[in-house]
């Protein structure tokens, strides 16, 4: 008695020779798909080659980071912040939390610094601020002027200053931000994030303690 059997097709009792050349026949399609494959991807790495400008950008970024020299373990607050010394977010006394809420927000930032018109530092305007503004007047708070809720009798530190010293005096007075002033003159702004991370980089808080 036959046996019973299926091919590829559904059909039922078919021979050895019949079997034998569908397997080739499968067998040679594999092997053409695979060829067609290779060359496909061999014509990949010859054509053309796309150019990605944010990966070259990135790419840039690296090499320059490679060359740049690198910071001492207790570097002045200058070398710190390199270019970013100079720009800093300041508000007006006279702008409303309304207005301030939505700078912050818009620069993403969690506090400014409230000048002058000749560059010196008068306090500082916190999230926390807000908070205190909205708590204190309800939706009225809004329109209340920074004036009314800004941090006066800021601490801040110098451009020469080392990074040793600012910690010392953000842990003292529970700060996580600092004005810089050069001359009495507003010049930046340093942050316990920019702090982390330098000394992340090192492995420790070096000789802060």
């Amino acid at each position: 008695m036959a046996e019973r059997v299926y091919d590829r097709r559904g059909r039922k009792n078919w021979d050895d020779g019949v079997r034998t050349a569908e397997d080739e026949r499968v067998t040679g399609r594999r092997a053409e798909v695979k060829r067609g494959g290779d060359r496909r991807q061999a014509e990949r790495r010859v054509g053309t080659t796309v150019v990605d400008p944010d990966n070259e950008r990135r790419t840039a970024e690296r090499r320059q980071g490679e060359r740049r020299v690198p910071l001492p373990a207790n570097p002045t607050v200058r070398q710190l912040l390199g270019e970013r010394l100079g720009s800093v977010h300041v508000l007006s006394a006279e702008w409303t939390i309304r207005e301030a809420a939505d700078f912050l927000a818009t620069n993403r930032i969690g506090l400014a610094v409230i000048g002058t018109e000749q560059g010196g530092l008068v306090g500082v305007l916190s999230e926390r601020d807000i908070v205190r503004a909205i708590a204190t007047n309800g939706a009225d708070g809004l329109y209340q002027t920074v004036d009314a809720y800004m941090t006066r009798g800021v601490w801040a530190c110098g451009p020469e200053d080392d990074i040793d010293t600012v910690i010392a005096l953000m842990r003292e007075h529970r700060l996580r931000h600092l004005p810089v002033l050069d001359d009495s003159q507003l010049i930046g702004m340093i942050s316990t994030t920019d702090i982390i991370n330098h000394v992340g980089g090192l492995g420790g808080l070096g000789g802060a303690g």
